[in-house]
């Protein structure tokens, strides 16, 4: 088997458990482990990955930029299981939640092979409309959450 699509197996399936437990932990505390866990290695995942793929020129930067943010939401998710409660810890799941769904889709519109007029709205509107309906649902799991 190739050892790009191995990685990338790996890493979609460690971000759907990150993004599925980023949702459950807001409620359910016992969840922040296993999403820092698996956002950590989500993120440890992409390295090889991407060192195995073939991108190349603005595919290759969107993939290094979506690394940068992996590690961002590792120290994140991490500091979600150390602190377990309040907003703070709401933040840091609902910045995780975002940004995956983000990711997943600015990857999708890469894939399409849309030509540039195209591509930038599109990947544009993939990038804002999760980050403004995200903002809304953190809005409301702060004002629900007694404890993360």
């Amino acid at each position: 088997m190739d050892p790009h699509l191995t990685f990338v197996a790996a890493h979609a399936a460690a971000a759907t458990v990150s993004l599925i437990t980023a949702i459950l932990a807001v409620r359910r505390p016992r969840f922040a482990g296993v999403h820092a866990l698996s956002t950590i290695a989500m993120t440890l995942l992409l390295i090889p990955a991407l060192w195995f793929g073939d991108a190349s020129g603005m595919t290759l930067i969107v993939f290094l930029g979506l690394l940068v943010l992996a590690a961002v939401m590792s120290v994140r998710a991490v500091r979600a299981w150390r602190l377990r409660a309040g907003e703070a810890c709401v933040a840091a799941l609902g910045f995780n939640a975002i940004s995956l769904v983000t990711g997943l889709v600015a990857v999708s519109v890469f894939r399409l092979d849309l030509p540039p007029p195209l591509l930038i709205p599109v990947a544009a509107g993939a990038i804002v409309l999760p980050a403004v309906i995200g903002r809304r649902l953190v809005a409301r799991a702060r004002s629900l959450a007694v404890d993360c």
